[in-house]
């Protein structure tokens, strides 16, 4: 692995120990390999943050920008298998089965206070993945996207406040189109993402419709997604479809790794429910706004 030389934009919520885990209610998934774990964590090997993120070109991984939020110590990997529980959440296990990551990405208008615009990124990897990639939407929501058939896949929580790292996969719903947000409101109370979810998509027809980002209460409703139509210019730069930009998105800022929110993201501590953070800037009627990824 590669330790990346970049200070990053991005500011995750104020996290007080999340969990990562599976999609509540999901199923083991052995197949959807274009959807692949995302570890962060520092030379010492002293934390882990865990996400999900997803294969959109054979050098691209997209996912959450928050999932990206670390200081220049942290290094980068993406596991590409359907289970990593055997490694214990041990980052020396792990590490000889995750590809390395050459650059990492963060929208160059990620805000840090809720409700947490243009929350998205994509690492790079070094070697190109002979994975197929995933394609994913370009073209605004209509009405008839509400109650529409969905897939969610994570390598977050299935139960609540237990960590595992294997990747699981639930059918739901389109809740509703978050309108003049940035997102869609996947889920219902039954099946959801949870704590490790965070950068993961939601599938209509297995084209990516959004990322997810954050929810309400965390693990007990549905959670928003990020467009992907919103960002297509963005995502481009880094899919191969579009030159990159040189001049913005790549996250040269010094992200410290707390802010204000909340995420999907999974830290591995034994704390493994999910962190509220203080949502500055709150303006959707919202007391608290939860971003799920998991640290150990």
């Amino acid at each position: 692995m590669i330790r990346l030389g970049l200070g990053l934009v991005l500011a995750t919520a104020s996290l007080a120990a999340a969990g990562n885990a599976p999609v509540i209610g999901g199923t083991a998934d052995a197949g959807d390999p274009a959807v692949v774990q995302i570890l962060a964590y520092p030379s010492d090997h002293s934390t882990l943050f865990t996400c999900t993120g997803i294969v959109i070109s054979p050098t691209a991984v997209l996912t959450a920008g928050h999932c990206l939020d670390h200081d220049s110590t942290y290094v980068y990997g993406v596991f590409f298998g359907a289970d990593a529980n055997a490694y214990n959440g041990q980052i020396s296990q792990y590490e000889p089965h995750l590809k390395a990551v050459a650059s990492v990405h963060v929208h160059p208008s990620y805000s840090t206070s809720a409700p947490f615009t243009a929350d998205i990124g994509v690492l790079v990897l070094a070697q190109p993945t002979e994975v197929t990639p995933l394609a994913f939407n370009r073209t605004a929501p209509s009405a008839d996207w509400v109650n529409a058939p969905v897939r969610i896949v994570g390598y977050g929580e299935v139960t609540y406040g237990t960590i595992q790292n294997a990747r699981f996969a639930a059918d739901t719903v389109i809740a509703g189109l978050d309108n003049g947000a940035d997102t869609i409101y996947v889920g219902d109370a039954t099946y959801h993402t949870c704590v490790g979810d965070s950068g993961g998509p939601v599938l209509k027809d297995n084209v990516v419709l959004g990322v997810d980002s954050y929810s309400a209460t965390g693990c007990t409703d549905p959670a928003h997604f990020r467009r992907t139509d919103m960002y297509a210019a963005f995502i481009d730069q880094y899919a191969g479809t579009m030159p990159p930009d040189t001049g913005s998105g790549s996250g040269s800022g010094s992200g410290s790794g707390s802010g204000s929110g909340g995420n999907h993201e999974q830290p591995t501590d034994d704390d493994s429910g999910c962190a509220a953070g203080h949502g500055a800037g709150l303006s959707v009627g919202l007391a608290v706004l939860l971003l799920r990824r998991r640290r150990r």
